[in-house]
């Protein structure tokens, strides 16, 4: 099947197999919980390579266990955070969804100051 959307991936029959498969085999437990001694059942397997419309349909990123992980909530969530904090805002996602693009902003530590980011810093 070509996928036109992660949410029609994540969703797919196959996407499903796949991820209990791979959750079965690390007990459903977090792996990065495990290799700190904690014993913490998982939530979200997890791409190690994020999916995006590009890659969506290349079965090396989206299916292959070398790029999933199992996380619990905690350790997805950190994750996602650090990859919003390194990744550059990208419009054109908002735009392939129909949504206009929203402006950036950054908030100085020492001031509370509100700085609106160009377009060329976003």
């Amino acid at each position: 099947m070509n996928y036109t959307s992660r949410e029609q991936f994540y969703t797919s029959r196959t996407w499903r197999r796949v991820s209990r498969n791979y959750a079965s085999s690390k007990q459903f437990l977090c792996e990065r919980c495990l290799a700190k001694g904690l014993v913490i059942p998982y939530e979200e397997v997890h791409h190690k390579t994020r999916l995006t419309l590009e890659n969506l349909n290349n079965p090396d990123i989206a299916l292959n266990w070398n790029n999933l992980e199992c996380l619990c909530k905690k350790c997805h969530e950190a994750e996602h955070q650090e990859d919003a904090r390194l990744r550059p805002y990208k419009r054109k996602d908002f735009q392939e969804k129909g949504k206009k693009p929203q402006r950036r902003y950054t908030i100085n530590q020492l001031t509370g100051e509100v700085i609106i980011l160009s377009e060329e810093e976003s």
